[in-house]
């Protein structure tokens, strides 16, 4: 059981021990509670009248007030009699006012005894226990970082009952190091993670309210799609052919280094962010791990061997065992003697992916139409689909390649740069 489950489950057991125990004051409670709030709504008299005294009683007051008068009219026990309080004493502020206000209550209300607080760091830690891919893991970390940096909430539980509000911080927010706002295809990300926090998770919310993220997410595939379509005709987001990007970044970097091992790596075999982590073993046996990607060292003169079996299709068309070619083979065994790597190393030093990487190296070379590494993708696709000579059978061949289909491979082609 993980975490997120065992402790809803002692939650449950918790409520129902604490009901069982003690139902007569719960709906002794509730009872008081639902008498508050229709004296607060004006549904009953402040002051019970008592019948006319005999006179050969003993002398007691006439008038008495009853219990439900005697309640602190400014400090009601009911959360939901905060609007209603605040119009008995006079409040001016406008219904938009008293909405924000509710809203900061909320995110600083201290949640029950064991009751699970969704913030930043408890998300981040249940996703990383999650058995899903570690392609999938990344791309949820990410889209969960930028949620919280764009909302600065605390509780996803409580932030996700003011859909409005999640979605102007997210249409509205910027980058996390600067650079403006969001990209369609980021906000997109984010819009995702929160679709699939709220299935994974089991947090609670609305129909109404999840029907306004959906409709988010809806609409920025459309969005991505249509701004897809617009750019392969664009002579802004134009591409160099991959032949003649690898001889810029090999004279800019060198043959020796880890931007040249990169673009070399995604010109053999070219794949989505699926390079880094990745472990070097010695043989196909030393593979242990059945949702991690391995490089193949083998010890004989045999050529490196890419086992990719965590990628996003990876469902679909199982796991890719590629044999590199000869060039790919020597400089991935000098990179690994350069870097004095051994078994069990990772071949880069990232668990988050090389697309930050791949960005600054473009950057660098000057290019400011694309991004990471998908201008490679773009780059390759755009040089082999353009090209007169590129049968069918071809195409098919390198969509089966690339582990996407035909059809999906047509949103990478771009114009291509003499």
């Amino acid at each position: 059981m993980g975490e997120l489950e065992r402790i809803k489950e002692l939650n449950r057991l918790r409520q129902e021990r604490y009901y069982a125990k003690n139902k007569a004051k719960v709906c002794e409670k509730k009872k008081k509670d639902r008498a508050e709030l229709k004296r607060l709504r004006g549904d009953e008299p402040d002051i019970a009248v008592t019948p006319v005294e005999t006179v050969n009683q003993s002398p007691r007051p006439t008038l008495q007030t009853s219990r439900v008068a005697s309640v602190n009219v400014s400090k009601p026990t009911l959360q939901t009699s905060r609007v209603a309080s605040m119009h008995i004493l006079g409040n001016t502020h406008t219904p938009h006012e008293q909405q924000e206000q509710q809203e900061q209550q909320e995110q600083h209300e201290q949640p029950h005894r064991g009751e699970l607080v969704y913030n930043e760091e408890t998300v981040l830690r249940i996703l990383n226990e999650l058995d899903i891919s570690p392609a999938t893991k990344s791309t949820y970390q990410v889209g969960t970082k930028a949620l919280f940096h764009v909302s600065k909430c605390n509780n996803l539980k409580l932030c996700f009952k003011h859909p409005k509000k999640m979605i102007k911080q997210i249409e509205d927010g910027e980058k996390m190091r600067g650079g403006g706002k969001y990209s369609i295809n980021s906000k997109k990300g984010i819009y995702q993670t929160i679709v699939y926090l709220i299935d994974k998770f089991n947090i609670p919310i609305s129909v109404a309210d999840k029907k306004k993220f959906q409709n988010a997410f809806d609409s920025y595939k459309i969005k991505s799609t249509e701004q897809t379509e617009e750019r392969a005709s664009s002579e802004e987001y134009a591409v160099m052919p991959i032949k003649k990007y690898m001889e810029k970044v090999k004279e800019k970097f060198g043959t020796d280094s880890k931007e040249f091992l990169v673009v070399s790596l995604y010109n053999d075999l070219t794949v989505r962010d699926d390079y880094s982590p990745m472990t070097i073993v010695t043989s196909k046996q030393e593979i242990n791990n059945t949702t991690e990607n391995y490089l193949i060292v083998p010890k004989t003169r045999l050529n490196c061997v890419l086992f990719i079996q965590s990628y996003k299709t990876d469902k679909k068309y199982g796991t890719i065992e590629h044999k590199t070619s000869a060039g790919l083979n020597k400089l991935l065994r000098e990179y690994i003697q350069t870097k004095e790597l051994s078994d069990g190393d990772y071949l880069f030093n990232s668990k988050n992916g090389l697309s930050d990487f791949v960005s600054k190296m473009n950057k660098t070379l000057g290019i400011t139409n694309g991004g990471g590494i998908n201008y490679i993708r773009e780059s390759k696709i755009s040089q082999e689909l353009n090209s007169k000579a590129y049968s069918t059978e071809k195409r098919v061949e390198l969509a089966r390649s690339m582990k996407h289909s035909p059809v999906a491979q047509l949103k990478y082609v771009r114009l291509v740069k003499a």
